[in-house]
């Protein structure tokens, strides 16, 4: 096959080595690293090496901007551990896979809008400046110890399988808003400075950033994530691999959700389902500030996902705290933040009945107290045993409110005589009234808290 005479006697070996066997390794003895010119890399692509499924270049160098823009080939093309001094304009092109893996790029590397169908592997590969945004790969998009100097903009990428940007792989910063990723997204072992951005992204398996006995995510000094609206299958990480110098990065999780948690690991060596619901709390509230527009899904979605895993407890607790984050909220009209308030008050009480029933019976208690108090004014002259009862009666009264009760116990001013009585002033009718809505107030909760409950055991069933 006749080469074209712009081809340098290099450029014509490794041509031939290509045409050949479609391999070419430069060993590194005895010479320098073949230079390879833009008409060479534009001549790989135009079809002139026939129909070898795979063509391999490993150890070159390529000192000149190259453009195939649009073009398309039904090829594999591997770059190992070559140099690529300048820009390479990669947009729009269609081929099976490339393998940068170790290849260093010292100007940008633009594959907009590229259709891969195998995916683009690049583990080790330094690049000065990736842009991948609203391109397809039918594979992978491997990352894996790889450097990005610049923040990588992979905005609207689809990726078929699976994104990996672990093990050593750094990045200062990326932008992977609105992906779509077929399996998973890792981030495991990474450094991660800048942002990183995953708003509205979709992943259809485990969204990763970190496993337990491994070490965690490395966030730089103002590093910044961002899961608003995000949704994956499984999302699996510990609160440390959220943390920088102790304390948790700036991040939010306004509208993120996912199906299920990682179940990996134990006690001693925790993913977020291990950890104790109150670190767990801290952290959901870390990432998801108070505003106006308060958004209360990461709160539901963990409880939902703790209760798959069978930590009911846990799911209550947070639960609960969603609730106190509602109420506590700043903001609104007054009379919006009074109804907060007062809705404070009952916070937990229809995720855990136990507790409208402890107060319940606290009130009661109160209630008897007082009772017996004015009992003893308006009876000097029985002894204090003989009023427990009437005193235990009319509180239990109050705290039935919906109940008649036989015989009930006479509270007006007494007369001398042998009937027990107990007196009532204004602030006492009005401290028995209180005691009644009060009474009434828990006694709903507890039924709502309990019908709810049954619901729950039938769905469930």
């Amino acid at each position: 096959m006749d080469l074209p005479e712009s081809f340098s006697k290099t450029e014509a070996n490794v041509a031939e080595a290509l045409l050949t066997t479609g391999n070419y390794r430069f060993d590194g003895e005895e010479r320098e690293a073949p230079e390879l010119g833009e008409d060479f890399f534009i001549w790989m692509f135009s079809g002139a090496l026939g129909e070898r499924p795979v063509y391999r270049i490993e150890n070159a160098i390529f000192p000149h901007a190259a453009s195939i823009r649009g073009w398309a080939c039904d090829c594999h093309f591997e770059f190992i551990g070559c140099t690529f001094a300048g820009e390479l304009d990669l947009r729009h092109v269609r081929l099976r896979q490339f393998d940068f893996s170790r290849s260093v790029f010292e100007a940008s590397v633009r594959l907009n809008g590229a259709q891969i169908e195998r995916g683009i592997i690049a583990n080790y590969a330094v690049f000065q400046n990736l842009i991948v945004q609203a391109s397809e790969l039918g594979g992978n998009l491997e990352l894996e110890g790889a450097t990005i100097t610049e923040p990588l903009k992979a905005y609207q990428i689809s990726i078929r399988k699976s994104l990996f940007i672990r093990d050593g792989a750094s990045l200062n910063g990326a932008d992977i808003r609105g992906a779509k990723i077929g399996t998973d997204c890792q981030f495991r072992k990474a450094t991660i400075a800048g942002s990183l951005d995953l708003s509205s992204a979709e992943i259809s398996g485990e969204l990763q950033f970190g496993k337990p006995g491994q070490d965690c995510i490395q966030w730089a000094e103002g590093a910044e994530l961002s899961l608003e609206n995000a949704r994956s299958g499984v999302f699996s990480a510990r609160l440390d691999d959220f943390r920088q110098s102790g304390e948790f990065i700036r991040m939010s999780l306004a509208g993120f959700s996912f199906g299920e948690l990682d179940t990996s690991g134990d006690e001693s060596s925790k993913s977020l389902i291990h950890e104790p619901s109150q670190k767990l709390l801290g952290w959901l509230k870390a990432a998801t500030p108070n505003s106006s527009f308060f958004s209360g899904k990461p709160y539901l979605t963990f409880a939902d996902a703790l209760s798959k895993a069978g930590q009911y407890d846990k799911a209550k607790k947070v639960k609960i705290g969603l609730g106190w984050r509602e109420t506590s909220r700043k903001g609104g009209p007054w009379i919006s933040r009074i109804g907060r308030f007062l809705s404070g008050i009952f916070v937990g009480f229809g995720y855990a009945p136990s507790r409208a029933i402890t107060l319940f019976l606290a009130v009661f208690s109160a209630g008897s107290l007082y009772a017996l108090w004015l009992a003893m004014q308006g009876n000097p002259d029985h002894a204090v045993t003989d009023l427990i009862v009437p005193s235990l009666r009319l509180s239990l009264e109050n705290s039935a409110p919906l109940v008649e009760f036989a015989n009930p116990v006479p509270t007006r001013a007494c007369d001398v005589g042998d009937e027990i009585c107990i007196p009532t002033n204004n602030l006492a009718s009005l401290m028995f009234d209180l005691q009644k809505l009060f009474s009434l107030i828990l006694v709903s909760y507890f039924i709502a808290a309990i019908t709810g409950f049954a619901s729950d055991r039938r769905a469930s069933d």
